[in-house]
């Protein structure tokens, strides 16, 4: 392989731009590739997920990404379902309608509206 850096290049401050290197081919990309040593090899003495949380579920998602949703929440009543339902229901309304709401404009049939 030959030196990729600059002829004028100090050991102290070397800068490359895509224009410094030659160009690759597809050819010598994958050469290159597959000469890598392999970076998803665990250490012998490696210690496992498992063994280190003491956990064995084996859930969709682990609970330390999406714990459970409110287990043990008190459910909503009087105003604060109504007002749930209503944003529910608007929004229903506003695909049903074929309106995008996803960024918070509700925008289509080529016009927009929001602030």
């Amino acid at each position: 392989m030959t030196d990729l850096r600059p002829p004028d290049a100090d050991d102290d401050d070397v800068r490359l731009t895509p224009d410094d290197l030659p160009p690759l081919t597809d050819a010598e990309l994958e050469a290159q590739a597959l000469a890598a040593p392999r970076a998803d090899v665990a250490d012998d003495d490696a210690i496992p997920y498992w063994e280190m949380t003491d956990s064995q579920e084996l859930g969709l998602l682990p609970d330390w990404y999406m714990p459970t949703s409110a287990a043990g929440s008190r459910r909503l009543v009087g105003w604060k379902r109504n007002l749930a339902w209503s944003l529910v229901g608007t929004f229903l309304a506003i695909n049903a309608a074929g309106l995008c709401s996803t960024y918070g404009r509700i925008e289509g049939w080529g016009i927009g509206f929001g602030f």
